[in-house]
């Protein structure tokens, strides 16, 4: 599934691996502790968040989680 969004750019979507991060980022685990739920590296994780960070125009985690409670309702 994927989550439609609007963005400066048009719109975009998050996949669902994004939008499974982002609901993780809410909980305000490490990266580290992320990777681990998630059975993923660190960087796949810093590539996601550098992904969700410009779909969602979030200058960093904070925004983002703000902006996916809206999303995602989370």
């Amino acid at each position: 599934m994927n989550y439609q969004i609007m963005s400066a750019g048009g719109n975009s979507n998050l996949t669902k691996r994004e939008a499974d991060i982002l609901r993780h980022l809410s909980t305000g685990l490490p990266i580290k502790f992320i990777a681990g739920n998630l059975n993923i590296s660190k960087n796949t994780i810093k590539t996601h968040l550098r992904n969700l960070y410009k779909k969602l125009g979030a200058a960093d985690r904070r925004e983002a989680v703000e902006k996916g409670r809206e999303l995602l309702k989370l």
